[in-house]
């Protein structure tokens, strides 16, 4: 369910059931967090945040303070009168029960944890007026602090730069606790449809020179900003300036501590403009300076890839696993080797050793499959998909192949197994929730599929498919009225 779901009789009948399961449990998050969001949506304010301030309260995952602890901060804030100044995020961002601003939802926030632009803008004005008053500007939350298009622009911010941000917070989000969720379906939904956006957005050619203005200006205002300085850094990699791309690199280096990481960009550069011993030797200062070679392997194979040197690179790679034997990533970074100078029964072998030891180890999966898929063994790479699935829950891209492979093997169970476990391994969207509920029904399994409806219902409305959304509530009333015909007939 999410904001503006439930109207009319619809609404009327989910706001009695939880209701009736609030009496039975009051202490149950998800079921405060439900009649929070129907009242949201009905307009009551104060219904709303008492039970999302409830929630909040009975979550068993707490990431922020409740307020009895918010209440000893400004207690103890209030006794240092001038002499402390507070944030009080709480009650500016409606989360406080004594609160009169809105509550936070999805305009701020990208789930319950981590702020989206609009929030980190919030949060940093208000940080801001407080740092001002400290400094005796006692008008300071009004003080001409930058606006919002003028801070984006301050700090290189544009369009452009929104995938990458975007695709980090993908990588966070899709661990526990973010994972055992209610929301984690429309969350993943939602933020897949924000990746696609900007992943079109950040293609688009103008935008980039756009962008590439934009980061000048700030960077001229800013020279010694290393962030900055960054960003142009992969705005020219992108756009082919190699040469200035390097420059900037080294512009970083100079800003920021000595860190393995930045010499890796260097070498990076270095590599794509063929100047492969300079690059070689970065990366061998990097190693000797106790660097983790797993993590510098991505740019050592591309230099050995580029300048043919495979014979060298696998002879490095050897050397670092004797080194370190339990380093499951210099491993992998071996057989994709193998795979470049065309041996994939010796990158097979690699990898099949590898899970064996390792079941659970995503990377070398989806190697072995690669693999497999270009020896002409795709019987093969089905087999290793279905006998890793089990130790890989959260390997999305195996659950969709597992279910394939079970679908076609008519073994109709296995395979709602393997999509229910995509479904929580990543997103989903309104034609794989009514594919799977299509699936349940077959099973006669109604009360799993009444849950999927719900799900399509939910997505449906944000992908902004009114007559979709229209036909999943038909279908699940019709659902609906067979159940209870069923429960009435006679045994």
């Amino acid at each position: 369910m999410t904001p503006g779901a439930s109207r009319g009789a619809w609404g009327t009948r989910r706001r009695a059931r939880l209701e009736e399961a609030l009496r039975l449990d009051s202490r149950y998050a998800d079921t405060h967090y439900l009649l929070g969001l129907l009242d949201l949506s009905s307009g009551d304010e104060a219904s709303a945040r008492r039970h999302l301030v409830g929630a909040l309260h009975w979550d068993a995952l707490r990431f922020r303070p409740d307020p009895e602890i918010n209440a000893i901060i400004r207690r103890v804030a209030g006794r240092h009168g001038a002499d402390a100044e507070l944030v009080d995020s709480a009650m500016a961002l409606g989360s406080d029960p004594a609160s009169t601003a809105a509550p936070s939802g999805r305009e701020l926030l990208f789930e319950h944890v981590h702020f989206d632009w609009e929030g980190n803008y919030r949060m940093a004005l208000l940080m801001a007026g407080a740092c001002a008053s400290a400094l005796g500007d006692r008008g300071g939350a009004a003080a001409p602090f930058l606006g919002d298009d003028a801070c984006a622009e301050a700090l290189g911010y544009t369009g452009h730069e929104r995938l990458p941000m975007l695709m980090g917070i993908n990588v966070l989000v899709r661990k526990p606790p973010f994972t055992n969720q209610l929301t984690y379906v429309w969350d993943q939904a939602r933020l897949a449809r924000m990746i696609e956006a900007a992943g079109s957005v950040s293609r688009d050619r103008a935008v980039t020179e756009a962008a590439e203005g934009v980061v000048r200006r700030a960077l001229a205002a800013d020279p010694e900003n290393p962030a900055l300085a960054g960003i142009l850094e992969g705005i020219c990699n992108e756009t082919g300036k190699r040469d200035e791309a390097l420059e900037l690199a080294r512009r970083v280096e100079r800003l920021l501590p000595s860190d393995y990481a930045l010499g890796a960009d260097e070498a990076s550069i270095l590599v794509g403009l063929g100047r492969y011993a300079e690059a070689e030797a970065i990366l061998r200062r990097a190693s000797e300076t106790g660097a983790d070679l797993d993590l510098l392997a991505p740019v050592y194979g591309e230099l050995w890839a580029r300048s043919g040197r495979f014979a060298d690179g696998l002879g490095f790679l050897g050397g670092a696993i004797a080194r370190r034997p339990d380093d499951r990533r210099l491993r992998v970074a071996r057989a994709e080797l193998l795979r470049g100078t065309g041996d994939l029964a010796g990158a097979e072998r690699e990898l099949r050793r590898l899970l064996a030891l390792h079941p659970s180890d995503e990377d070398a999966l989806e190697a072995l499959v690669r693999v497999l898929a270009g020896e002409g063994h795709p019987e093969a790479a089905t087999q290793a998909c279905l006998a890793a699935a089990g130790s890989q829950p959260m390997n999305q891209a195996n659950n969709l192949r597992s279910a394939k492979a079970c679908e076609d093997a008519g073994d109709g169970a296995r395979e709602v197994g393997y999509l229910e476990a995509a479904e929580r391994s990543g997103p989903v969207n309104t034609t794989f929730e009514l594919t799977l509920a299509l699936k349940l029904y077959k099973q006669a399994r109604r009360g799993e599929m009444m849950e999927r409806l719900a799900e399509a219902l939910a997505l449906s409305r944000s992908e902004g498919s009114p007559a979709l959304t229209e036909s999943i509530r038909g279908l699940i009333g019709r659902m609906s009225g067979q159940a209870r015909a069923g429960e009435r007939a006679p045994p």
